[in-house]
Parts: structure tokens; sequence; C-alpha cells
């Protein structure tokens, strides 16, 4: 239900409103006939104690058996004490209103008239108390589900950043090492990849012409001293008006790249290739496999593919697909998500 029925129904107002509202469809009859509108059987007044009387026992039922006894899972002392109450409110009004009330009948009769009245204006008011009572705690574990997924998102994106940082910078030492010269171009191009994980990427959604630019600039990144690896990035599609969790698609690359290094200067490649459809978005990303211990030992399942898993599973739940697949020479992984949730 929306935020405008939670303000209704929590209002000051509006339980003023709903109480006379209620109180005023129990004694309907007797109101029309206060204004002379039906035919009055006895004087309005002398009906004042029995109001009293049904305003007490109900508003007993609602603020101190609902909460001390059924909020707290006593069911079967709330059902005995409730009872207990409308038995007890239906015979003092049946006893002291019998002669008014009932000429005709038997005082047997007229009890268990007064009695299904009574129930029903203890059912309508124990409903209404319930439903309010039940809409409120959904609200609460709602919240509370919704604080959690948020605390967990939070934390699989922060992990996202040292887990990044170590492999960069590993790249980094090892450019150091080789006295590569393209080692301060590199740190610069760190410097702009930081910068998009820190400020632009710290939103729950951001454009995926951003996400698939620094998805890019981190494969140059690493193509400045991979000399032996061909890489290719390719984007087909509309990306315009389309959003994504940030991060999301770093760890399919990061994988990628890692686990096509070699220790030789045999021929290694990589494809990132992005396909926007009518229906589903796509990444795929296939690398051939270096070490093969390595990746064997991890089977992609460290922290970057474990950590995208659960992210999946927490933004998109239902509405993506993925798909991992290894032959021993190349590693496929295809990301699919609903259209629908990126617009």
């Amino acid at each position: 239900m929306s935020k405008r029925f939670d303000t209704v129904l929590y209002n000051p107002l509006y339980r003023i409103i709903s109480h006379l509202t209620f109180w005023s469809i129990i004694y309907i009859d007797e109101i029309l006939a206060a204004f002379g509108i039906t035919p009055a059987y006895e004087e309005p007044y002398t009906l004042l104690p029995y109001v009293f009387l049904d305003m007490c026992l109900v508003y007993l039922v609602l603020y101190w058996v609902i909460p001390n006894f059924f909020k707290k899972k006593k069911y079967f002392t709330f059902i005995i004490i409730t009872s207990t109450i409308i038995l007890l409110d239906t015979f003092l009004s049946s006893y002291f209103d019998f002669d008014n009330g009932c000429q005709d009948c038997s005082y047997v009769v007229y009890f268990l008239e007064v009695f299904l009245v009574n129930s029903s204006m203890f059912g309508l008011a124990i409903g209404f108390k319930l439903f309010k009572f039940f809409y409120k705690e959904n609200i609460e574990v709602s919240n509370l589900k919704s604080l959690q997924q948020e605390t967990e998102l939070s934390f699989l994106k922060n992990q996202i950043n040292p887990h990044f940082l170590f492999n960069a910078l590993n790249n980094l030492y090892v450019m150091a090492q080789k006295k590569d010269q393209n080692l301060p171009d590199s740190i610069l191009d760190l410097s702009d990849l930081l910068r998009y994980q820190t400020y632009d990427s710290n939103k729950s959604f951001v454009s995926l012409k951003e996400e698939l630019n620094f998805i890019k600039n981190y494969i140059d990144f690493e193509r400045v001293r991979r000399t032996n690896l061909d890489m290719i990035h390719q984007v087909e599609g509309q990306v315009h008006q389309l959003k994504i969790a940030p991060l999301l698609l770093l760890p399919m690359a990061e994988n990628a790249l890692k686990y096509s290094i070699t220790s030789d200067d045999k021929k290694m490649s990589i494809q990132s290739l992005v396909n926007i459809e009518k229906e589903e978005f796509v990444y795929y990303v296939s690398n051939t496999i270096g070490n093969k211990n390595m990746v064997n030992k991890t089977a992609y399942s460290g922290i970057g593919l474990s950590n995208l898993k659960r992210r999946l599973a927490l933004i998109y739940p239902g509405k993506h697909t993925l798909d991992i697949s290894n032959d021993g020479n190349i590693y496929e992984i295809r990301l699919g998500i609903s259209i629908t949730e990126l617009t």
C-alpha cells in the first residue's frame, strides 16, 4: 500500500473520525430516533449508561486485552477473556434493559439477540484493530528487510573497491619493476578509474553509458602492459536512458583479465561484448585461460564473481541469468538482465 495510506491510517485526526464513525454505525438507529427521523422506543438519555458500558468494554479489549494477550501470542487466553467480556456486556445490557428491549419475548431470546449484536460490535472493532496491527507489523518487517538488503548491498559494493585496487596496484608494481615508460600514464588512468568508483558510482543506479565507459577504460588500463593480449570491447545497441547498478559488470571483466595472465609470451585473448536487445541486456565476456592451475583452484568463485552473484540476486531477483562455462581453454560468462529492469 502507498505511503499516503500509511499517513492517513495513523493520522490522529483520522483516528478520531474513525472512532466516531464506528460508534455512529453501532448506534445508527438510536441516533436517527434522537433526531426524530425514525420512531423512538425509549428516551435517548436512558441509553447513555449502555453506551458508556459498551465503550468501556470495547476499549478494554482493544487497548488491554489485545496488547497483553493477542500480540504476545497468548491466543487461547485472548479468546477466553474476550468472550467473557462480550458475555458480561450482553448480560448487563440485556438484564437491565429487558423490560424496554423486549416486552413480548423471553429473556433467553432477548439475551441471544443482544449477544449477536454485541458480538458483531466487538468483532468489527477487533477486526479493524488487528488489521492495523498486522499492517504495521508487515510494514516493519518490510522496512527491516529493506534495511538489511541495503546494508548488504553497500557491503558488497564496498568489497569491490579494495579487490579492484589490489589487482590494479599489483599491475603497477609489475610495470614499475620492468621500468615501463607507460607507468605515469597508467597511474593517471587508475586515478580516473578510482574517481568513478569513489564518487560517480556512489548511487543505487548509474547511467549504463557511464558504466560501460568505465569498463572500457579499465580494459584500456590493462591493455597498456599486456602486450601479448588481444582485447576486443564492443557495444551494440542504444545505451541512452538505461541505468544499471554501479560496478556490476566489473567483476566479469576483472576476472577475465586476471585469469588470462600467463607466465610466458603466449598470445591470449579477451572478448568483452555488450548487446542491448529489445527485451534483454547482455554482457558477454570470454578469455583464453592462462594459468590453468589458478583458475581450477578458484573456479571463479572468489570475491569477484561470488559478489556479483549475490548482488544480482538482491537487485534483479528473477530478472537475470548468469551462465558460466569452462572447457579448459576458454572461460565464458554471459550475463542477461531484463531490459525493463534498466529503464
